[in-house]
């Protein structure tokens, strides 16, 4: 909602395996965003130019040990702690957590939230097979004004599988993952949560495909046939408009909004996401892979997709988050019994 992107290396000059490496002031390292939480990453590629003057002619490689937000010793605790994802590591944790300070700026209604992230790495010694550690300490910071407050952390799906190939040998990355977020009012309830999915593709793969959205639907088990299962979003659409949305950016990227709620079979679930994605232009082809629009359906809460690609020319990707649960505090209104079918309780009165 308010991302900032400020990630600030301040290093003169060091030593590296016999290299003097000189760092400019203030040079961009990684990116940190700040809505209702904290989510840094940096990728590889980055981390290796804290180390090396130019990483490709030198032919070193490095062994990432970890990334920490906050000291080193935070690197035991599990939500200051980065995780690999196709190349980038990344970090989800609450402004609260891992030593973050915050700074108020009464004139413009602003807060702003510093820290720092520690980075591990071994280096070989010169002239011999020995490993050696080195840490780096890169200075973060984001500006955030009236965000929502984060209930549970991102947490990243653990793999996304293709179902359908495009091409055989094709691997596209998409980047998949859920929280869960405190509103003072939504879909015209007030203080509720909501759970929110995000489904993107990132770098070269944004700029050559388009991400289309197929269907998202949660389960008590991890097993997607496991029963009861509750379809929210079904050929691109929201099944069930009061309680959940859809909001693309760009042919990039889906976010997923949807009413917290429990199960009565259940006391955790898994979400399950569906998407296709297909090249932005073929030779030949004209308007094969157009963003999709949903219309109604006579005036039902469920709507059919109007959609003018061509499948032949799609990919089809699945996969299922962690197990997740409704929010610690509270119970929600929205209830998923054995039939599936959700149902949204009467609002109390007083």
């Amino acid at each position: 909602m308010f991302p900032a992107t400020v990630a600030l290396l301040a290093l003169a000059a060091v030593t590296v395996l016999g290299q003097s490496v000189t760092r400019i002031d203030q040079e961009p390292v990684g990116s940190l965003q700040c809505n209702g939480e904290a989510e840094y990453t940096v990728t590889e590629e980055e981390i290796s130019r804290l180390i090396f003057a130019n990483p490709v002619a030198v032919n070193y490689k490095a062994d990432i040990e970890s990334l920490t937000m906050g000291s080193l010793s935070n690197s035991n605790t599990t939500n200051c702690r980065a995780r690999h994802l196709d190349g980038k590591l990344v970090i989800a944790t609450k402004f609260q957590d891992c030593g973050f300070t915050l700074k108020s700026d009464g004139s413009n209604h602003s807060m702003a939230y510093s820290n720092r992230a520690t980075v591990a790495v071994r280096l070989p010694a010169p002239f011999s097979h020995l490993l050696r550690r080195k840490t780096f300490v890169v200075p973060v910071e984001c500006v955030v004004s009236g965000t929502a407050e984060v209930i549970i952390n991102t947490q990243w799906f653990p793999q996304f599988y293709i179902t359908v190939p495009l091409v055989q040998t094709v691997r596209v990355p998409i980047n998949a993952k859920i929280r869960k977020e405190h509103r003072d009012e939504a879909y015209g309830e007030r203080d509720v949560y909501v759970n929110i999915l995000t489904v993107e593709l990132e770098g070269v793969y944004a700029q050559q495909f388009n991400i289309l959205g197929r269907r998202i639907y949660t389960t008590p088990q991890a097993d997607p046939k496991s029963l009861p299962l509750t379809d929210f979003v079904t050929n691109g659409c929201p099944s069930y408009p009061n309680f959940s949305t859809i909001t693309t950016v760009g042919t990039e990227k889906i976010v997923y909004e949807i009413l917290d709620f429990a199960l009565n079979v259940s006391n955790s679930y898994f979400f399950h996401v569906e998407v296709s994605i297909c090249p932005k232009s073929i030779a030949g082809q004209q308007g094969h892979c157009e963003p999709d629009i949903c219309l109604p359906a006579g005036g039902l809460t469920r709507g059919k997709r109007n959609t003018g690609f061509n499948m032949n020319n799609t990919s089809s990707f699945g996969g299922a988050s962690a197990p997740q649960q409704m929010s610690p505090y509270g119970e929600p209104r929205l209830t998923i019994g054995a039939d599936g079918i959700p149902i949204l309780k009467s609002r109390p009165q007083g």
